[in-house]
This record gives structure tokens, C-alpha cells and sequence, in this order.
């Protein structure tokens, strides 16, 4: 997605898009937008019908807001994005 807004917006418009839909290494678009510190697409998300913020990779302690720095809410993968 590489931060694209307007992309994302597009397809979350699209009732056959899973947003929770796991792609490399297991990883949600949600849980990729939070470590790459794209906060619009990360607000996006969150706010998107069904959004599983529980989620989880293969990897042991893996849910989205695990992933950056033991960020562990909403609230702390945001203020990752925006400041990190």
C-alpha cells in the first residue's frame, strides 16, 4: 500500500475486500501500516468495518500493536506513526 490514502480508500469501499485479509509473513494491512508509520492509512483501518486489531502472524507475540516497540493500544501504534 505504501501509505496511499486514496488507494486504501478504494478498496475498503469494496465489500469484497477482507480487511483482514493476511498477506507476507502473515501480516494484516493494518498491522504492515503500523510498522511502516503510515498514520492515515493506520486511521483508516481502525475506523474500517469488522478491522481485527487482535490479529496475529505466525510469530509468537505477533498482534499489531506488539509489533512496534511493545506498542500495545490504538492509541500507542498512532503515536508511533507520528513520531517515530
Amino acid at each position: 500500500m505504501n501509505g496511499n490514502k486514496a488507494a486504501v480508500k478504494l478498496l475498503l469501499a469494496d465489500k469484497r475486500v477482507d480487511v483482514n485479509q493476511k498477506g507476507l509473513e502473515e501480516l494484516t494491512a493494518l498491522s504492515w501500516a503500523a510498522a511502516m508509520g503510515h498514520e492515515a492509512v493506520v486511521q483508516l483501518l481502525l475506523a474500517a468495518e469488522g478491522i481485527n486489531v487482535e490479529s496475529r502472524s505466525a510469530e509468537p507475540d505477533s498482534t499489531l500493536l506488539g509489533t512496534r516497540d511493545g506498542a500495545r493500544s490504538c492509541g500507542d501504534a498512532l503515536t508511533y506513526c507520528r513520531g517515530n
